[in-house]
């Protein structure tokens, strides 16, 4: 027996169809996520009248979706959740020796050597 749902995510609504009983979980999720675009691992369904999130079991890949409570015609209501925060930019090499030089090398000895000498020019 194959099952039809209406999706109704971020970019618009689309219908699912054909979808077996003993499809996985995880399969399904990411069915869903080429339809909604919003990645499997940032989706939150919510399913019923008034919509409630659906507990998704942690274990998708081996869970049918006849396991979820959803019946044939549903529709599931896709957002998107927030995802990880990007990674931080690598500080780039230029970036690290500046940032680790000391008042014995680099621009600051130069200006040190030049008032020196600026003061020997004076005495």
């Amino acid at each position: 027996m194959s099952l039809s749902f209406r999706c109704r995510g971020p970019t618009g609504q689309s219908t699912l169809t054909g979808i077996e009983a003993s499809t996985s979980v995880s399969d399904f999720c990411t069915l869903v996520a080429s339809k909604t675009g919003v990645p499997p691992e940032q989706q939150e369904m919510l399913a019923g009248f008034p919509p409630k999130p659906l507990e998704l079991p942690a274990d998708r890949a081996s869970v049918p979706v006849s396991s979820l409570p959803l019946v044939s015609g549903d529709t599931i209501v896709v957002r998107e959740l927030p995802g990880p925060p990007p990674p931080a930019p690598a500080v780039a090499p230029a970036m690290a020796a500046a940032s680790s030089e000391s008042p014995s090398n680099g621009p600051y000895k130069q200006q040190q050597q030049q008032q020196q000498l600026y003061d020997r020019a004076t005495r």
